[in-house]
């Protein structure tokens, strides 16, 4: 059972305590990039990148670094890599919804393991592009956050030390501003802040490879 898509995965229900994620042609990502609240620079930008290829080069990539460091695999929701960028992973609820089902102080702790994680993923030498915490992110049974969405990483540090010139995770269009309650974004933005930056970059990049 399909219970949800973006513009590059629809995500399918396998009732065994796992979701699969399917990439969606190039149409169907059109179609939602479309219907997005967005410029039409911003438009047109999105619509310029091959979602199918992104996530094909993502997800091999990914899967090779996790083969090497077995470790990590929670952290990604033990995912199983098929063919064509398609996956599966543990089912978990997403940022957002743990989010808004709990007090501050939680949510606090929740948003410093999703920084830290972030930091995690430049020692392995690659790094999420949207950052769009929320809903890229989930907890785990265990409390543990983790990435759900494997299919938009970039293994570029050039990229990334772009996108953190540009603060690419506080545009506008970012899901925080609208799926985290106002009393947290002030001390989430400050957490984005302190870590995001380019000493930590040169600091962190593959420095566990």
């Amino acid at each position: 059972m399909e219970i949800g898509r973006g513009a590059q995965y629809r995500v399918i229900d396998r009732g065994d305590g796992r979701v699969e994620k399917v990439p969606l042609t190039r149409s169907e990502s059109e179609a939602i990039i479309r219907a997005w609240p967005e410029n039409d620079e911003s438009i047109q930008r999105y619509l310029q990148t091959d979602y199918n290829d992104l996530a094909l080069k993502s997800t091999r990539r990914l899967g090779a670094l996790l083969a090497k460091y077995p470790t990590l695999l929670a952290a990604f929701g033990n995912p199983i890599f098929g063919e064509n960028g398609r996956y599966t992973q543990d089912k978990v609820s997403t940022l957002a919804t743990v989010m808004s089902d709990s007090d501050d102080d939680v949510c606090r702790a929740l948003i410093r393991a999703y920084v830290s994680s972030l930091l995690i993923h430049w020692r392995y030498g690659f790094s999420e592009t949207s950052y769009n915490s929320t809903i890229n992110y989930g907890v785990n049974p265990h409390g543990e956050v983790i990435l759900m969405d494997l299919g938009e990483l970039t293994y570029d540090r050039s990229e990334v030390h772009k996108n953190i010139e540009r603060r690419i995770w506080a545009h506008p269009s970012s899901a925080y501003h609208t799926t985290m309650r106002e009393s947290l974004r002030g001390y989430y933005e400050d957490e984005m802040k302190s870590a995001l930056t380019l000493h930590n970059l040169d600091t962190h990049w593959q420095s566990s490879l």
